[in-house]
């Protein structure tokens, strides 16, 4: 067997409009570079774990939680909300609520919210707030703030008006209390102390939502007790974030105004010395953004939809799926229902010769096909982060690809995928 393309794995080449593949047997990046494009600046997590901005049709390697890297990939979205810094909302009994300057989550001394909410009043919440208005009622939206603790140790982290709401143990990362997570919570940890918080929410009937951020001193009974504040114990908060979807995505700086990142495309490397079309095998490691019911494929293919091998994620909830497509037929499609791990990084493989296509998942054997016929020799052309034709983008974090040029036995294929 050859390793004819290697793509990732910790060895990440890139610049403006370009990424590179790798490749092992001359230990140097191939000159087939895949084409990147997005039109917009975007963030990033570096390798010392903070938080950073690359340019216009820079591709990005994210690090969070990993020293090899992946490379991300996600859809348009915008922050609606005008002022990340929060120092600026609206201050609801908690007078010494202020700006305070602080090493941010990119590692520079900025201004930063510190929340210290009134020891007494009648309020349901103290702390920082601030209203979005014209929103679409009904729409989905995620509420993501980082936020680091001073001496308060309990984080009450809300959304006023749709009755979500979440108190968060600062020192144990855990729900505490009577929290209302109904469409979502979770957290990520950052390396430099601070912690992306993200809950979901439904628009209210008057198209608004209120985002919240607190803090409490004793362990609260849910999201809006405050009888633990003290007036005098805090917590930092910054870079907050409101936007539309089911899932939260990158952080998207905003200076007064809602911030549009538009979409990563990357396509079009490899060419038919590197691809073998009537045998070998596709193998990624890939995870989801979220399992929100959307087509997220990487395919070899002639540039078409007619001709292609590819493995994506698919519009039915938490499954994977393999299709070998020649001439517009069908001539294998194996599928994994069921895999509620679509968010974590996923070793896949589909191995494809004449009347004998296999997918692996994870070191094992979804199913074999053994009807498959293959397209004539140098019908494949092309490696692509999408259908084949330039649609269904995969969106989500790509840790490696790997390109064969002969099918692979059992044993190797088991092998290739083992977690």
């Amino acid at each position: 067997m050859s390793n004819t393309l290697k793509f990732g794995n910790g060895e990440w080449y890139g610049k403006e409009g370009t990424i590179l593949a790798y490749n092992d047997e001359n230990n140097n990046y191939k000159p087939l570079p895949f084409n990147f494009d997005r039109d917009s600046v975007a963030t990033r997590v570096n390798k010392q774990g903070l938080i950073e901005t690359v340019g216009a049709d820079q591709p990005r390697v994210d690090y969070l939680n990993d020293s090899n890297g992946a490379f991300l990939l996600e859809p348009q979205s915008t922050n609606v909300n005008p002022d990340g810094g929060v120092y600026n909302w609206t201050k609801n009994e908690a007078s010494l609520s202020t700006e305070v300057q602080l090493i941010s989550p990119s590692g520079n001394l900025e201004s930063v919210g510190l929340v210290i909410p009134n020891s007494t009043g009648s309020s349901t919440f103290r702390g920082f707030s601030r209203t979005i208005s014209g929103l679409t009622s009904g729409d989905l939206y995620q509420y993501s703030i980082f936020v680091k603790k001073k001496d308060a140790r309990y984080c009450m982290f809300k959304l006023r008006n749709t009755g979500n709401n979440v108190a968060f143990d600062l020192d144990t990362k855990q729900i505490v209390g009577n929290s209302d997570i109904s469409q979502g919570f979770s957290f990520e940890e950052y390396s430099n102390g601070w912690i992306r918080l993200v809950l979901g929410c439904n628009v209210a009937s008057d198209g608004r939502i209120t985002m919240g951020i607190g803090c409490s001193q004793a362990l609260p009974s849910g999201g809006n007790d405050f009888t633990g504040a003290d007036g005098s114990s805090g917590m930092y908060c910054t870079f907050a974030q409101l936007e539309q979807g089911s899932y939260a995505t990158s952080y998207i700086p905003t200076q007064g105004s809602a911030v549009t990142r538009l979409a990563d495309s990357c396509n079009n490397a490899g060419n038919e010395q590197v691809i073998n079309s009537t045998e070998g095998v596709l193998y990624a490691e890939i995870a989801a953004l979220a399992d929100d019911l959307t087509f997220r494929q990487i395919s070899i293919s002639d540039g078409t939809n007619d001709n292609r091998v590819r493995i994506n994620y698919t519009s039915t909830s938490q499954q994977i799926q393999s299709r070998v497509i020649v001439s517009g037929v069908t001539q294998a499609s194996i599928n994994k229902s069921s895999f509620t791990d679509i968010t974590d990084l996923t070793k896949i493989a589909l191995s494809y010769k004449q009347n004998e296509v296999k997918l692996y998942i994870n070191g094992e054997l979804i199913e074999t096909d053994t009807s498959a016929t293959m397209p004539p020799a140098d019908t494949f052309n092309v490696l692509n982060f999408d259908s084949g034709s330039g649609t269904g983008d995969f969106y989500g974090n790509v840790k490696e690809i790997k390109l064969y040029d002969t099918a692979l036995t059992d044993q190797e294929l088991a092998a290739l995928t083992q977690v």
